[in-house]
């Protein structure tokens, strides 16, 4: 995954680019707010790590924008996985 930020800092605007990969994600969830259910992705890579955390209702929208373009991916097989046989053990006569 690639993470794109802009941030102010002392000299101005600072853009960064990171490579990182998802570490966990989790799901907080109240049973008495619904309001304060949550999805947590904790991400890390080289020099960066991170957590993006949305409420409900920007994941159901995310999901929403995602899902009209999942049909033009691609998915590609794996290659066969090559089985390795053990030595066999001569035996002693």
């Amino acid at each position: 995954m690639l993470i794109k930020l802009k941030h102010r800092g002392f000299w101005g605007e600072v853009k960064r680019e990171e490579a990182v990969s998802i570490h966990n994600i989790v799901l907080k969830e109240d049973l008495l707010n619904p309001e304060k259910e949550r999805i947590s992705i904790f991400f890390r890579g080289a020099g960066t790590s991170g957590i993006l955390e949305l409420k409900r209702e920007e994941a159901q929208a995310l999901a929403n924008s995602i899902k009209p373009a999942l049909p033009m991916v691609q998915v590609k097989k794996a290659a066969p996985t090559v089985s390795v046989k053990r030595a066999r053990r001569k035996r002693r006569t």
